[in-house]
């Protein structure tokens, strides 16, 4: 008998998940902050002010990892405080897909409730990943794939037959209808920024989760309180002086932060009509070339070039910006202008009408048209698979379900010349 106690003891010692239940209620929300990156100052803040949220009526767990050494935490939000649920590695990495299904896993198990949602709050380079990180530096690092993304939530939800309510990605470039399209099956709502997030904001705003009801109206509530900026930085003498040059590909990189809330049951009809559309293309190319200059361009947070690495924070010029993401309803808009094709026309006209009732809602500075999801379209041969942040990229483009269920991306490698397969 005191064997069978000391071993009870060992196990529970060596496994501190805390499994103490708080009560079935009518929400969960799962917050993965995984921080181990620049984002952690103001994760950490915003994580501490999560208790004034606290309700009878939800949960709110938090797994959080910060950019010091042996700071892996698991929290659940208290009315007054944080309270520590433990966690067993003390430096956990919160750049792979066992961490975050680890933690989604538990708090399923143990909190369980009708409503159940995830937010990631990290950085992340659009369809390229999200969450590095960056323990052991800024190249190699681990990142959580979107296909890993999917996995996850597939094994959280059981195959997809109960789907998450809400999955919000609080980092940059996220909201892009191959993402979108990732996460689908396992979610109903995703809420996203097509845009660099150039000020480290976070939401949900504390006050719309103390009004949390209805699903929809809480992806709402979201963007309605998000406060979009604009980030032009010109503190440096030499970046005025580049600003004042009438030649706009010299001008200083201007981000307009924007959110979307994005209905992802209508997603897979315009990825549809995508695969449709993406053969077309070929047939119009200088139609498509005058709408893919004149579109409204994401992740110009980064360098195009990694040479300018050192020096971009200091100098970010238009001419050396990433900038291969597009609004896909402003180039459906300018390319339905541009074409002569009345089948090309018709098909951008039926996708844009379904991005306008698949966006739920979006909030942007009143210069700002962006509609809510972005899609890759690199312009030049060698940004093609290029990865946005150092390194080399973690996997191809051709990774994505979108990918493999579209002819988007043979659309572009023959668009940009790298094969030659869509009209022989």
């Amino acid at each position: 008998m005191a064997f069978i106690i000391i071993l009870l003891v060992f196990q529970s010692a060596s496994f501190s998940l805390s499994s103490e239940n708080f009560g079935n209620k009518e929400w969960l929300l799962m917050f993965y902050v995984a921080t181990d990156n620049k984002m952690y100052p103001n994760a950490k803040n915003y994580v501490e002010k999560l208790t004034a949220a606290y309700s009878d009526k939800l949960n709110m767990i938090v797994f959080i990892d910060g950019n010091r050494d042996n700071d892996t935490s698991l929290y659940y939000v208290g009315k007054n405080s944080l309270v520590d649920l433990g966690w067993e590695e003390p430096e956990a990495n919160s750049g792979s897909p066992a961490t975050l299904e680890k933690f989604c896993k538990f708090c399923i198990e143990n909190y369980p409730a009708e409503h159940i949602s995830l937010i990631i709050i990290s950085v992340g380079p659009g369809w390229q990943g999200v969450c590095p990180d960056y323990r052991n530096g800024y190249r190699d690092f681990p990142l959580i794939s979107i296909p890993s993304l999917a996995t996850v939530l597939k094994n959280i939800t059981q195959n997809g037959h109960k789907k998450l309510e809400i999955v919000s990605i609080v980092a940059c470039l996220q909201a892009m209808i191959e993402i979108a399209y990732e996460l689908s099956p396992y979610a109903k709502y995703l809420v996203a920024m097509e845009t660099d997030n150039a000020f480290l904001q976070i939401w949900p705003d504390i006050e719309v989760i103390k009004r949390i009801n209805k699903s929809e109206d809480f992806v709402r509530n979201i963007v309605q309180s998000f406060q979009p900026r604009i980030y032009h930085p010109t503190d440096l003498l030499i970046a005025k002086f580049f600003d004042s040059l009438p030649f706009k590909k010299l001008n200083i990189v201007t981000i307009n932060t924007t959110l979307s809330a994005i209905n992802l049951s209508g997603i897979e009809k315009i990825v549809n009509e995508i695969d449709e559309l993406s053969p077309l293309l070929i047939e119009d190319k200088n139609a498509v070339k005058i709408a893919r200059e004149k579109s409204l361009e994401y992740g110009k947070w980064s360098p195009k070039y990694k040479i300018f690495y050192p020096i971009y924070d200091y100098l970010s010029l238009e001419i050396y910006a990433y900038d291969c993401n597009i609004d896909l309803y402003n180039f459906l808009k300018l390319l339905k202008h541009e074409s002569q094709s009345e089948k090309i026309k018709n098909l951008c006209i039926q996708i844009m009408n379904d991005l306008n009732t698949t966006v739920l809602e979006r909030k942007t500075v009143p210069s700002d048209k962006s509609v809510g999801l972005s899609i890759y379209f690199p312009e030049e041969k060698f940004l093609y698979n290029q990865f946005i942040l150092l390194g080399k990229i973690p996997y191809p483009y051709e990774e994505l379900s979108f990918s493999k269920n579209t002819k988007w991306d043979e659309f572009l490698k023959e668009y940009l010349g790298i094969i030659k397969l869509l009209t022989e």
